[in-house]
């Protein structure tokens, strides 16, 4: 199941949905949204009543298939490649204008050659601009 919700959130049309649902035109509509109804269509896909009250023969429901694909995630990461980027909460750090660059790992949205679906780890460091030109870094959250 998270194979297919990995699938499923790199494919073009959910892009375009989380694109669109951040872009502003709704607020009440966020990428959080979108997530979930990936997640609602893999369970439906792998066979889990829509309904919430469990299949025709009585087996787990699509709400308790639900929870139990969340809760798969963030012990599945080599699978489920995006809680490497929500793993990562904000707080607040004691790096200093004019400090070393520490040793931070970063992560893209797919690999550099592009073989693969997943996160790439790259290192702060490596994006230092070889001319001497500062570096910024800019992280936000919006949803």
């Amino acid at each position: 199941m998270l194979q297919r919700e990995a699938e499923l959130r790199l494919a073009p049309e959910t892009q375009k949905a989380y694109y669109e649902a951040e872009s502003g035109v709704d607020d009440d509509y966020s990428w959080m949204e979108v997530t979930s109804e990936v997640q609602r269509r893999v369970v439906r896909e792998f066979g889990f009543g829509g309904d919430g009250n469990g299949d025709a023969e009585g087996g787990v429901s699509a709400e308790a298939a639900l929870g139990e694909l969340r809760a798969a995630a963030p012990r599945n990461m080599s699978i489920a490649w995006w809680q490497k980027l929500v793993q990562g909460k904000a707080k607040r750090g004691t790096v200093r204008a004019g400090d070393a660059i520490p040793t931070v790992e970063l992560w893209t949205t797919d690999d550099e050659a592009g073989s693969s679906p997943g996160a790439s780890p790259v290192g702060l460091s490596s994006l230092v601009p070889a001319d001497g030109r500062p570096l910024a870094v800019v992280a936000l959250s919006y949803s």
